[in-house]
């Protein structure tokens, strides 16, 4: 648009007549590119996964916009740690909810639950790498794999921020897995030396921890971000897969064979799928009986208490555990299971 401008100044003469005389001094042109209004083509609550420069990978609830023509969106606002006024009586039972849990760990919050200091700045300055592994970060991975499982059940969008740009591209968009995956240990035994490696799986694929970019999210529950999912693993804690990161096994002096096979091992077949190499692993139905064993209970009162015997081994009836694993060192090397739901 164009606008044509011109400066007037009116001058009285001198001469008696008093005529008034009217002078241009200055005529000039204004042309004006008038910015045209942007069209929002959608507006979105999603969760964003991005970096805490104290507590790491952190979710986060933001509201997004998508102009028309635009395949991504750019962000409008955080809801984290406070959001406008109104804005909240807009979002949905389970984005509310989100939004509340992620509040719960932003710095002011942890600083009310967990602070000795008088301020937000000293408690984030001071904070100790001992007190933060100690309580902050087991309290935060506890509020993440709450929103996990509501992000599950609700299907809400979750991007992974990328350094060097705010937009939200279609190809950030994180896959939630909603069913959890469990590790497969497999254990090497040799006369030399002996190898643990654990193993997980998605829908039939080997994940690569040595060569993959892996996050571990939540500690236990296990939560891990591999590229472009986000996957619960049921069965072990993630700090027991961060060795793994780094190298593809660990390896065991042959001189600690039977420590190790007699404690570790034995625990984790147990409780846990593995894979014997060099060593057997016998699943048994044990010879079983049961018997009532006359005990005092609470408050000294005589009481019959029923046990079951399963291989010279005596447990409750409501025992948790569904099975027990002896190991045996010879002949060879043998780890033998027995089943407790199968003898009954």
């Amino acid at each position: 648009m164009t606008y044509t401008s011109c400066k007037f100044i009116k001058r009285e003469s001198t001469c008696f007549e008093k005529c008034n005389i009217l002078t241009i001094i200055a005529c000039y042109t204004i042309t004006i590119d008038l910015i045209p209004q942007k069209k929002i083509s959608h507006r979105a609550f999603v969760i964003i996964l991005g970096k805490h420069r104290l507590w790491g990978s952190v979710f986060l609830p933001w509201i997004v916009e998508k102009e028309e023509g635009n395949e991504y969106y750019s962000p409008l606002e955080c809801l984290s740690p406070y959001a406008s006024p109104g804005i909240m009586d807009e979002l949905t039972e389970a984005e509310t909810e989100l939004t509340e849990l992620i509040n719960s760990y932003s710095n002011r919050y942890l600083f009310r639950l967990f602070s000795r200091e008088k301020t937000v700045v000293e408690f984030t300055e001071k904070i100790s790498g001992e007190r933060f592994e100690k309580h902050v970060k087991p309290y935060i991975e506890r509020k993440l794999y709450k929103c996990f499982n509501i992000i599950n059940e609700y299907s809400i969008p979750v991007y992974r921020q990328k350094t060097g740009t705010s937009n939200l591209h279609p190809e950030d968009l994180l896959n939630i897995c909603g069913k959890s995956i469990k590790p497969l240990f497999t254990f090497e035994k040799g006369s030399e030396e002996s190898k643990y490696i654990p193993e997980l799986y998605i829908n039939g694929g080997k994940i690569d921890l040595l060569n993959s970019e892996i996050e571990i999210l939540c500690n236990y529950p296990c939560l891990i971000r591999h590229n472009d999912k986000i996957i619960p693993v049921d069965e072990i804690e993630g700090s027991k897969l961060m060795p793994f990161l780094l190298k593809k096994e660990v390896r065991i002096p042959g001189n600690h064979n039977k420590k190790y096979f007699s404690g570790f091992v034995r625990k984790l077949v147990n409780n846990h799928n593995v894979r014997a190499l060099g060593f057997e692993i016998i699943n048994i139905i044990p010879e079983r009986s049961a018997a009532l064993y006359l005990e005092k209970g609470i408050r000294n009162i005589a009481a019959l208490i029923l046990k079951f015997e399963y291989e010279g081994k005596t447990i409750f009836h409501n025992e948790p555990a569904n099975a027990f694993t002896i190991f045996e060192e010879e002949p060879g090397l043998t780890v033998i299971q027995g089943n407790f739901k199968t003898a009954i």
